[in-house]
């Protein structure tokens, strides 16, 4: 099973807030990255402005400065064929991958809402995905991790030893790296 471990980072916790960024990164069978498409993203422009839909609390945990964003960023229009064409590429070196992330699911509708289509992106990834609070839910019911112990990425991997730097949670390449650790430590501890 080949793993795309995903991230994404948006202007809100809901749906309707503009999608920011997009790590794709593949996972070996040793839980390292083997290639990795991150993109940093915009609305599509509106009379030649791309009008963002963000709250203030999101660009500050997320640490982005919309204006420095808006320059290196790509549109969602512009962004489909590129994701098209990496996964396409990719796929064809790797076989059909199994999405892997913390809170998965919301990446994937996010992607599929703001980038590459539904049946675009079925064609390249399995349906069913790997979650890294499933994970860590499982490890608290065998007794692993404690029961108290948060599920967040980045407190989960500081408990399992992964030094985190705390300037980079939230960034989208350093949460899928995160979550690739994460996943090597439980497949060790479960040999």
């Amino acid at each position: 099973m080949t793993l795309l471990g995903i991230d994404t980072e948006s202007g809100g916790i809901g749906l309707e807030y503009s999608l920011l960024s997009i790590n794709f990164s593949i996972i070996d069978d040793n839980c390292e990255i083997v290639e990795s498409l991150d993109l940093k993203l915009k609305p599509d422009p509106i009379n030649g402005r791309s009008e963002y839909f963000v709250q203030a609390e999101a660009l500050r945990v997320n640490k982005i400065n919309l204006a420095q964003h808006d320059l290196e960023a790509i549109s969602y229009k512009e962004s489909k064929s590129v994701i098209y064409k990496w996964l396409e590429k990719t796929t064809k070196e790797y076989g059909n991958f199994t999405v892997f992330g913390q809170k998965v699911e919301r990446d994937v509708e996010l992607i599929t809402r703001y980038t590459i289509s539904e049946n675009s992106w079925y064609n390249f990834v399995n349906r069913r995905v790997i979650d890294t609070i499933s994970l860590g839910k499982y490890a608290q019911l065998i007794g692993l991790i404690p029961e108290t112990q948060s599920l967040s990425l980045s407190k989960i991997t500081d408990y399992l030893g992964v030094e985190v730097d705390e300037n980079l949670i939230h960034d989208a390449q350093y949460d899928v790296m995160l979550g690739a650790q994460y996943l090597k430590w439980f497949k060790d501890n479960l040999k």
